[in-house]
C-alpha cells in the first residue's frame, strides 16, 4: 500500500465509492460527482525554463507581474516585498507575515511548497494570465547550469534581472557541476535523509552560487530566480517519490502532517496549509511538472538518473539495507560517535579533520545493520557554521577520502556540500542558523561494502570549489579563511 502513487488514490476512490455510501459517510451519487469534479479541474503544468524563450507566455507574464508587484507598498500582501518578506526580511512592516522560512529542519520541503504555490496563484490572478504556471530552473550537472538568458539581460524594463548577483552568474558562466547535482539526495530512501541532503545540495549550493540577494535568508525572495529555483527543488521532491524503492512522504508523522503555516493568497487574505494538504500536487494543488527534456515524454527506467545527476546509483544490496535502516525508529537520544575538539576555519585549500570514534560509537555502528534498536541512521552534524561576508567558494564534504585520492563528487566518499546559505554574518536571521545535518548512512554502507570505512575514526575533508565553472577559490581567497564551523560531530540516531 505504501508504494501506491498518491494520485492513484483518486481512481481507487471510484471503486470504493459504493462502500462509502453504504457506511453512511457519503452516498454513491455524491461520491461520483465529487470525483468527476476533481478529475475535470484544470491542472497547471510547470515547465523547464530552459525550454522557454524571452517571449514565451510564462516569461512575459512573470515579467509583467514582477513590475506591477514592485510598484505596490510592502504593506500590500500581494506586493513583491511582502511576498519576499515572508521568507526573510531586515525590517518588515508590523503585523505582516515575515521571517517565516523553514530550513535545516522537518518542514523545509512542505513549507516552501506552500510558499511557491501561493506566490504562483498571486501572479496568475492579480498580474499574469489565467493559464500561468511558474517555470522551474532545470539545472543538471551534465546539462545546462547557467542562469537562464532572460534573467541576465540588463536592459531597461527587464524585471528578471538582478544586479546584485555575481558578475559571473549574470554573464552566463555555468555553475560548478557538483553544486547542482541532486544525486546524493535522490539516492536516499528515507524522507528525512532526502530532505536534509537536498537542503544543502543543490538548494543551498545554488543560492550561494548566484550571489547577491540569493545568499541571505533576508533578501533571497527579492531575486526573481529564487522562485524558479524553489520550483525546481519542489520538482525534485516529486522526482524522488516517482523513483520508487520505498520512497514515501512521512504521512505517519502527525507533527509533519498537521502543523500549519500562514501565507497570503491571491486576494491578499491570510490562509493556512498543513503537510497533509500538500502531499498530492495534482489533486490537491492543481499543478504538475513537465519533464526535463522539454516536452519529450520520458518513461522512468534504470537510465533515468543520467538526466538529473552524475552520481552512480548505489548497489542493490546497499539500497536494500539503506531502506531497512531508514524505516527504523530513531533512538530517544543521539549517541555520540565522534566529535571535533576545535573549530575549523575554511579558506581556499582543503581542510581535513580526523574524529576518533568513541567505544560506544564503535559498538553502535557495529550493531547498526543487525540490531533493530541500534539506531536508524548515522549523521554528520555541523554546528556554528558562519561566513565572514558573502561566500566566495563552496565546500564539498568527503568521508574517509584516501590520502592522495582525487576528490570526486560522483564517488562514494562524497556526502554533500556545506550549506552556506544564510550563514553570512551580515544576515539578520541569527536565530535561523540551526545545526546542519548531513546524512552519512548511505556513505557508511557503500564504504563498508567496499572495505573503505575506517573502524577507528571518521575523517572529514572539506574541499573548496569555485562557485562557477573555472573559478579558482585558492586565487580568490588567498590566505583568508572566512568560513567557520564551530563543531563537527558524528552521531547515531
Amino acid at each position: 500500500m505504501q508504494d501506491m502513487r498518491r494520485r492513484d488514490f483518486l481512481f481507487a476512490a471510484v471503486g470504493s465509492a459504493g462502500l462509502l455510501g453504504a457506511s453512511g459517510l457519503l452516498d454513491r451519487a455524491s461520491a461520483y460527482a465529487s470525483i468527476l469534479a476533481e478529475a475535470s479541474a484544470h491542472v497547471y503544468t510547470r515547465r523547464n525554463v530552459y525550454c522557454l524563450t524571452a517571449t514565451s507566455p510564462e516569461i512575459m507574464a512573470y515579467k509583467k507581474a514582477i513590475g506591477l508587484m514592485r510598484a505596490l507598498p510592502a504593506t500590500n500582501a500581494v506586493s513583491w516585498l511582502a511576498q519576499a518578506n515572508i521568507h526573510g526580511a531586515f525590517g518588515p512592516p508590523a503585523r505582516m507575515i515575515a521571517n517565516a522560512c523553514q530550513h535545516n529542519q522537518t518542514f523545509f520541503l512542505s513549507w516552501h511548497r506552500m510558499y511557491v504555490y501561493f506566490f504562483e496563484r498571486i501572479v496568475r490572478k492579480q498580474f499574469g494570465t489565467s493559464s500561468f504556471a511558474l517555470p522551474y530552473w532545470g539545472y543538471a550537472p551534465a546539462g545546462r547550469r547557467d542562469l537562464p538568458p532572460m534573467f541576465r539581460t540588463p536592459t531597461a524594463g527587464n524585471a528578471l534581472y538582478d544586479g546584485t548577483r555575481s558578475a559571473a552568474i549574470n554573464a552566463g558562466t555555468p555553475i560548478t557541476a557538483s553544486l547542482v547535482d541532486s544525486g546524493a539526495a535522490l539516492a536516499q530512501t528515507s524522507f528525512w535523509n532526502f530532505t536534509n541532503t537536498l537542503n544543502g545540495t543543490p538548494h543551498g549550493a545554488v543560492h550561494i552560487a548566484c550571489g547577491g540577494n540569493m545568499t541571505q535568508f533576508a533578501t533571497a525572495g527579492q531575486d526573481p530566480i529564487f522562485w524558479l529555483h524553489h520550483c525546481n527543488i519542489d520538482r525534485l521532491w516529486e522526482v524522488w517519490l516517482d523513483s520508487g524503492g520505498g520512497r514515501v512522504d512521512p504521512t505517519g508523522d502527525n507533527t509533519w502532517m498537521t502543523t500549519s503555516f500562514d501565507f497570503y493568497d491571491e486576494n491578499g487574505a491570510t490562509v493556512s496549509l498543513t503537510g497533509a494538504q500538500v502531499v498530492d500536487i495534482a489533486c490537491q494543488l492543481r499543478y504538475q511538472y513537465e519533464n526535463s527534456l522539454c516536452g519529450r515524454r520520458v518513461v522512468l527506467d534504470p537510465d533515468w538518473w543520467k538526466h538529473l545527476t552524475s552520481l552512480r546509483l548505489p548497489a542493490a544490496a546497499v539500497t536494500a539495507k539503506l531502506d531497512t535502516l531508514g524505516r527504523r525508529p530513531a533512538l530517544p537520544d543521539s549517541v555520540l560517535v565522534a566529535q571535533s575538539l576545535a573549530a575549523l576555519r575554511l579558506g581556499g585549500k582543503p581542510v581535513e579533520t580526523t574524529l576518533p570514534i568513541t567505544d560506544e560509537g564503535k559498538a553502535r555502528i557495529a550493531a547498526l545493520e543487525r540490531d533493530p534498536q541500534g539506531g536508524a541512521r548515522i549523521d554528520l552534524v555541523l554546528d556554528g557554521v558562519t561566513v565572514d561576508g558573502t561566500p566566495a567558494a563552496a565546500y564539498e564534504i568527503y568521508i574517509d577520502l584516501p590520502a592522495g585520492a582525487a576528490a570526486d563528487y560522483r564517488g562514494p566518499h562524497f556526502v554533500g556540500i556545506l550549506n552556506l546559505f544564510g550563514a553570512s554574518t551580515r544576515d539578520a536571521h541569527q536565530d535561523k542558523r540551526e545545526a546542519q545535518i548531513v546524512p552519512l548512512t548511505l556513505a557508511f554502507l557503500q564504504l563498508r561494502a567496499a572495505r573503505l570505512w575506517s573502524e577507528d575514526s571518521v575523517r572529514v575533508t572539506f574541499v573548496p570549489r569555485g562557485l562557477t565553472e573555472g573559478a579558482d577559490p585558492a586565487k580568490r581567497l588567498g590566505a583568508a579563511t572566512p568560513v567557520t564551523i564551530g563543531r563537527v560531530t558524528v552521531v547515531v540516531r
